[in-house]
């Protein structure tokens, strides 16, 4: 009986140790890929959070027009561009000729910028996006350039728009393939060859509309942006995530509620986060992460408003690949 007790007693320890466990303590699965607690100073290519993009990002819109001729194409309800005619060389500067192939993707939404893996920022200020176009023109698979002295015209309807819109280009350093979701050498900056953005006010079947309308002298990555006038005091963000996701399998982002302005948290090994600095102090932002993890997507969200030096934990929430989408789709 004496033996009974005993045994009685130490399983009793036994369930009252295991239920006191921390919540937060990892916890193994045979064979998961959520095993995977290893952060890195740099992730390589072929990590799982570069595919994030290439899995949520929407193809083009592609169309073809003659050279000669030009062409005003409607790439969407709100994006219509004007090619130019005889407007296009190779990059040798030789004329081509006949009929070209043109792709075009437009961001409009925060949440298409967060498809992308693509910031609104130039350098070290904040940008109010208005809208952002990746444009390609090519013949036989060769990329064209525009000629000298030739532009497009963009007209993007925008039902407030604002005034002080101005136009940028997409600058790197590392150029393709190297994905934008590591490549720290892009920036937005401003188109020094034009004017600013024009609101053009037209009227079609619909009745009376009002639209962005602004050249480009070049194509590849084109904006249209104004810089946010922030007088708060910057400061630093950290978000903090459970220890399975990691700088090699989550991206996350900072999105200001007020503004169609998207940044990107660096994913620091060292400190195994996600940190931000120059954020504006008592701003209200939506923090988003979303974790490629085997098979797995994981999205995580929390809405805060920007304390000094503050620190931030979610964690995020296994999804299908179509509730990320519409999660998107909604910012």
């Amino acid at each position: 009986m004496r033996k009974f007790y005993i045994l009685l007693f130490l399983m009793n320890i036994f369930f009252i140790s295991c239920s006191k466990k921390n919540a937060d303590e990892f916890v193994a699965y045979p064979n998961d890929p959520l095993n995977d607690t290893v952060w890195v100073n740099q992730p390589s290519v072929t990590s799982p959070v570069y595919k994030i993009p290439e899995l949520l990002s929407f193809p083009p819109t592609e169309d073809s027009f003659d050279v000669a001729a030009g062409a005003n194409i409607r790439v969407s309800e709100i994006l219509n561009i004007t090619f130019p005619s005889a407007g296009f060389t190779l990059a040798n500067g030789t004329a081509v000729t006949g009929k070209v192939k043109v792709e075009v993707t437009h961001l409009h939404k925060r949440g298409d910028f967060i498809r992308f893996a693509l910031q609104t920022v130039a350098f070290d200020k904040l940008l109010a996006a208005g809208g952002a176009f990746f444009i390609r023109v090519t013949k036989g698979g060769q990329e064209l350039i525009l000629g000298p002295a030739k532009s497009i015209i963009l007209l993007m309807r925008e039902p407030i728009p604002v005034n002080n819109m101005k136009v940028f280009y997409g600058e790197q350093v590392l150029l393709p393939p190297v994905p934008l979701a590591i490549n720290s050498t892009f920036t937005w900056a401003a188109a020094a060859d034009l004017n600013n953005v024009t609101v053009f006010n037209g009227l079609d079947g619909s009745g009376p509309f009002s639209a962005y309308q602004f050249n480009s002298k070049r194509l590849n990555w084109i904006s249209c942006n104004y810089s946010l006038d922030v007088t708060n005091t910057k400061t630093r963000t950290t978000a903090v995530l459970p220890l399975n996701f990691t700088n090699r399998n989550t991206l996350v982002f900072a999105i200001l509620k007020d503004a169609k302005t998207v940044l990107q948290l660096d994913g620091q090994g060292n400190a195994k986060s996600f940190t931000i600095e120059d954020v504006p102090l008592n701003k209200d932002i939506i923090l988003v992460s979303i974790s490629k993890i085997g098979e797995d997507f994981y999205l995580g969200s929390k809405e805060i408003t920007v304390d000094k030096n503050g620190r931030v934990s979610f964690t995020p929430v296994k999804k299908t690949k179509a509730a990320v989408e519409q999660f998107l789709n909604a910012l």
